[in-house]
């Protein structure tokens, strides 16, 4: 960034009136173009005399003159994470802001922090990114980008997703993939025999495959649902990653579970593509497929996502570690609830443990109206139970149906999490173990929790609503 001469015109013919002993010209008029320290010593003047803006250019100045001074450096920092810092994250191009103070810091030599930036957009194996796939932020670090995600081997990936030659090429192709690769390029195959073609962009575990439309651009609903995967993965490791192994699931070398969500250009497409399902849904999680489906235009696609992803990531860990799918009803919904009702913080890290408007509600009328109704009707039931319960509901009624269970599963949740400061919390944290493991059922509820069913009503019932 060239200092701005406009500014440095004003300084010089304002400058000597307003300061007070030896001010900013005086320093001009001594120091030698490559003195990054004399360059500091203007900043700092200028800073005294009220010359902000001016003193920010200066300081840049030195930096870039001699950014091994630990001194300069420190200092040029503070400013950029402070222009940082006053960025508005809502903002549609939060994230070319974000990356113009890394392209400041990169010509001002401070390489590491302008990396850090970068991994800040993008996102790394810990955190989602503002922007994962931001161009300038991938090439500033290193990576290839492409439809799929970023990959060192992009090029090879790209090549079998276009694949028309025979067979066997297609072969020798594929046995140069990561396992990962090569479940993704299987589950893409998987959605397109269904007559549905798609774009797609990897967010490991996640294959987010977006139906093509002369509405709008695949690869721009693709990223939007994928932003939104990222924040919720993130999420979700970070609370459970003492319950779960993710990196032999998901993230090792040789982790090959994929776990598609398909997004329809339609709700007319969706439904025709999932006979029976209800016209009231905004998207579901099949256990039978381990997909997840939803529809461009879903109504609330982070609250969609959020919970059906969520069923996505416990059906596969059970299913993998336990030798079958996801037992206990009540944890399931109950889990997939909770981080559906994830608050969003301003630094775009979402918190669980929020009240829900949706839920606290129903289940506070339930306990109203059936006071004798007992918790271990649904501590005991099975996920398949439940849908298969459903099914046998007219539309009205099963909406009604799993309203209610749902609500109910966010409530012990919620109770298990927050009850008495905590004091059940970690027990949650056992029981989930327990259901990854195969082991959960309601005499393993009741061996680590005892009976709560007291608690739980007089403490659900009297919750405010705000």
């Amino acid at each position: 960034m060239t200092m701005r001469a406009s500014g440095l015109v004003a300084l010089c013919l304002v400058v000597t009136l307003l300061a007070e002993g030896e001010g900013v010209q005086q320093i001009l008029d001594r120091i030698q173009p490559s003195d990054a320290k004399g360059w500091l010593q203007v900043s700092l003047a200028c800073e005294k005399a009220g010359y902000l803006r001016e003193a920010e250019d200066f300081l840049e100045k030195a930096c870039t003159l001699d950014p091994e001074d630990a001194d300069i450096a420190s200092r040029f920092a503070r400013v950029l994470d402070a222009r940082v810092k006053a960025l508005d994250p809502n903002e549609d191009i939060y994230a070319d802001r974000v990356f113009e103070v890394a392209d400041r810091a990169e010509r001002a030599g401070l390489k590491r922090f302008a990396e850090e930036l970068c991994v800040d957009i993008v996102g790394d194996g810990r955190r989602a990114g503002i922007c994962p796939t931001h161009a300038g932020a991938n090439a500033r670090l290193g990576r290839v980008l492409t439809p799929w995600g970023t990959y060192e081997d992009a090029e090879l990936f790209g090549d079998i997703a276009k694949i028309q030659q025979s067979r066997e090429a297609e072969r020798k192709l594929l046995a140069m993939l990561t396992p990962w690769q090569r479940s993704a390029y299987a589950a893409k195959k998987a959605v397109e025999a269904r007559g549905v073609e798609c774009d797609c962009i990897a967010q490991p575990p996640f294959l987010i495959a977006v139906q093509r439309s002369d509405k709008a651009s695949a690869e721009v609903r693709a990223e939007d649902f994928r932003r939104i995967v990222a924040h919720l993965y993130v999420t979700f490791r970070r609370e459970f990653a003492d319950d779960i192994p993710f990196e032999e699931l998901f993230e090792g070398a040789k982790a090959e579970l994929v776990l598609p969500l398909v997004v329809y250009d339609s709700k007319s497409t969706y439904m025709a593509q999932n006979p029976g399902v209800p016209e009231w849904l905004g998207g579901h999680f099949d256990p039978d497929s381990g997909w997840g489906q939803t529809f461009a235009s879903t109504g609330k696609p982070y609250e969609q996502i959020f919970h059906d992803c969520t069923l996505q990531l416990l059906a596969a860990a059970t299913r993998v570690k336990g030798g079958k799918d996801t037992n206990c009803f009540w944890l399931a919904e109950g889990l997939a609830t909770t981080l559906e009702c994830a608050h969003r913080e301003a630094n775009n890290d979402f918190i669980i443990g929020a009240k829900s408007r949706q839920y606290l509600p129903m289940i506070q009328q339930f306990l109203k109206r059936k006071k004798e109704a007992p918790l271990g009707d649904i501590l005991s039931k099975s996920y398949q139970q439940f849908r298969i319960e459903q099914s046998q509901f007219d539309p009205f009624k099963a909406q009604m149906y799993v309203g209610l269970h749902m609500s109910e599963a966010w409530s012990i949740t919620f109770f298990l999490q927050t009850y008495d400061d905590g004091k059940y919390a970690d027990k949650l944290h056992a029981f989930l173990r327990k259901e990854v493991a195969g082991e959960g059922s309601f005499d393993t509820f009741k061996s680590i929790f005892g009976m709560i069913e007291d608690d739980w009503r007089k403490y659900i019932s009297g919750l405010s609503p705000d």
